[in-house]
């Protein structure tokens, strides 16, 4: 065909078509022997190409195991802390609960050594102004008038009878379970009677008493009007 062609369109002539024939196949068995090579090489291309996709792939998978296993381990050992930061913060709530009790009980211990303070040396007062000197009523008045006093308890005839001789005082019934207290904060002492008081409004007092630095003394609920005035007097002095 390809000499059909030459001889037609006159690209060769009659003496030329022997070597034009012998070129010809020449290049048809040059033709075939490339696309036989190139086929091969692209074969092998292939094959090294199959085989490095399946070793990334090896790699990819060992690399997924991998992290695989990283994850598990870091979400044990974020559970295992997690589990400890609760426990240390339940020990911290219950350390702070428990610290919150005792100073509580500091605070109410600080409290009763007050208070026991000022039992005891209401029990051991009597020795005492036994060996003072009783100074003049008058002093006594004068010195308990100038001073700002609240005597809680006493019985209501008790009562009456200071108020006779003390008028600045002021005298608070036992029974006023309701009645605001707070103007002790506004005082120079608080004066309790023993003899006649109800332990709920004593704690009450004691309550308001804690917070704040007013002394408070203990009256033994004598009868007589001079005894108890000598006895606010001797406290305060």
């Amino acid at each position: 065909m390809e000499i059909l062609y030459a001889q037609k369109y006159n690209y060769i002539s009659k003496e030329e078509q022997d070597l034009f024939f012998i070129t010809c196949l020449y290049l048809k068995c040059l033709g075939s022997l490339y696309r036989d090579t190139k086929n091969l090489y692209l074969d092998h291309s292939k094959y090294d190409v199959y085989f490095e996709v399946k070793s990334k792939e090896t790699q990819i998978k060992e690399q997924e195991a991998k992290l695989s296993r990283k994850r598990w381990e870091w979400e044990a050992t974020f559970k295992r802390q997690q589990r400890e930061i609760d426990g240390l913060t339940s020990e911290l709530c219950l350390a702070q609960a428990r610290i919150r009790q005792l100073e509580q009980q500091m605070n109410r211990m600080d409290d009763y050594t007050s208070e026991v303070h000022k039992l005891r040396n209401f029990v051991y007062q009597e020795e005492k102004n036994d060996e003072e000197k009783t100074p003049p009523l008058k002093t006594i008045f004068d010195l308990i008038k100038s001073k700002r006093i609240i005597i809680f308890g006493g019985s209501p005839s008790w009562q009456l009878k200071l108020r006779e001789h003390l008028p600045t005082v002021e005298f608070v019934e036992v029974d006023e379970k309701n009645r605001d207290i707070t103007r002790i904060k506004r005082v120079d002492a608080v004066f309790i009677n023993t003899s006649f008081f109800a332990h709920s409004f004593y704690n009450k007092i004691m309550k308001e008493l804690s917070q704040i630095k007013t002394p408070i003394y203990y009256l033994n609920g004598q009868s007589n009007v001079e005894k108890t005035t000598l006895e606010i007097y001797n406290w305060l002095t």
